[in-house]
């Protein structure tokens, strides 16, 4: 209608969703590396691996234990 001003386009997130969503892709982010970095444990840190290759589809780099 004529009278009535436009309305702005409703976006489905707003800005505290959006920076819960990025908070906790971090926080996983994190806790992925801290389990791949963690040397102390050979056989959880080669399980993890195993488990990010089959995952990916891509093959454990030389050297690594998988």
């Amino acid at each position: 209608m004529q009278g009535e001003p436009a309305q702005r386009p409703r976006h489905p997130y707003t800005w505290l969703h959006l920076i819960v969503l990025a908070l906790v892709a971090f926080v996983l982010g994190f806790l992925i590396v801290l389990l791949l970095s963690k040397s102390g444990d050979d056989t959880a840190t080669g399980a993890a691996l195993s488990h990010v290759s089959a995952l990916t589809g891509v093959a454990t780099p030389p050297g690594w234990s998988a």
